[in-house]
């Protein structure tokens, strides 16, 4: 049952006019992969949350509580999130790029064309692709009992418009433009495995185990919060008037109040025998310009995109 038309017609009418942009890349979807209205205005990009949902887990998103991580995983949701699986970054040197996340966290190259590279951490991997400008290119999340050719029916069934980016892999973009897709927990699992088992402690300032979190800038927190939940089922771990953490298995969504665009924030690598003071002072005789907030640690890459350590068991 959907929500009350009047609900929705407050939310669209708060949203601005220009669309946020379509970014290409290597070896994703093309201009092909959509329709004329897809790649035009805003009012076709947004995604229909709402048209599987029950009133019932509408009203309690609406009404505010899922703050303080009452709130169970919603029942109407297309999926079953598992954990993060990987985050994927568009790059405009490839090579710098593979070799700064080598040296500084231990990647291990899993597989490399000429136009995109996977390094694997401890059990998932980052993907990189060759593109301007730098930022995310997509995210993925891993759902239990996850099959391709069912999940583009729930998908489409759920009112939104999935693409196929790669055999397999069914993509959507979320309210603010951003591109996400469900995937298999073992997806490339088995060249994560072989590769940490091969090099389990290559030489590196840093050993990350593995993505902890993704943090997204978005335009409406609420939208984005719903769009997740109904999609993934991400129960709400924490919540406040500007941000939404949302979690995904022992890995998390954070999704922060932004005035532009939706784009990444930044993303978080989990460290092996994380130790906040030990790991600033590393990172600034490297030249890395680390800023610490309590036990978190952010720095740039060579793209100037922001990557945050924290503990393995780093939660929101």
């Amino acid at each position: 049952m959907r929500p009350p038309a009047e609900a929705i017609r407050s939310r669209e009418a708060a949203e601005p006019s220009n669309p946020p942009p379509i970014i290409p890349v290597d070896q994703g979807p093309s201009a092909a992969n959509f329709s004329s209205d897809e790649l035009g205005p805003t009012r076709v990009l947004r995604s229909r949350i709402f048209e599987k949902s029950t009133r019932r887990a509408w009203l309690r998103s609406s009404l505010g509580l899922t703050a303080c991580g009452l709130t169970a995983r919603p029942a109407a949701a297309l999926f079953r999130a598992a954990e993060i699986q990987h985050i994927a970054l568009n790059v405009p040197d490839l090579t710098r790029s593979r070799e700064f996340y080598r040296r500084v966290v231990a990647a291990r190259v899993i597989e490399e064309t000429e136009t995109s590279c996977f390094l694997g951490l401890r059990r998932n991997y980052v993907a990189l692709f060759r593109g301007e400008p730098a930022g995310m290119n997509h995210f993925a999340i891993a759902v239990e009992d996850f099959d391709a050719a069912e999940a583009a029916r729930k998908l489409k069934d759920g009112g939104y418009r999935p693409y196929q980016r790669a055999a397999g892999v069914w993509a959507i973009r979320d309210p603010d433009g951003l591109e996400v897709h469900p995937c298999a927990r073992d997806h490339r699992r088995q060249q994560v495995t072989a590769a940490y088992e091969a090099d389990p402690k290559p030489e590196a300032l840093f050993h990350a185990a593995d993505v902890n979190h993704v943090a997204l800038r978005v335009r409406d927190v609420g939208r984005s919060r719903d769009f997740y939940q109904a999609v993934f089922g991400l129960p709400v771990a924490r919540q406040s008037g500007n941000s939404c953490f949302l979690s995904v298995g022992r890995n998390f969504l954070a999704l922060f109040q932004g005035r532009g665009p939706g784009a990444m924030d930044h993303y978080c690598l989990s460290i092996e025998e994380y130790e906040v003071a030990a790991v600033v002072a590393k990172l600034q005789r490297h030249g890395l310009n680390p800023r610490r907030e309590a036990s978190r640690v952010y720095f740039p890459d060579p793209d100037g995109l922001t990557v945050q350590f924290a503990a393995e068991n780093h939660g929101p």
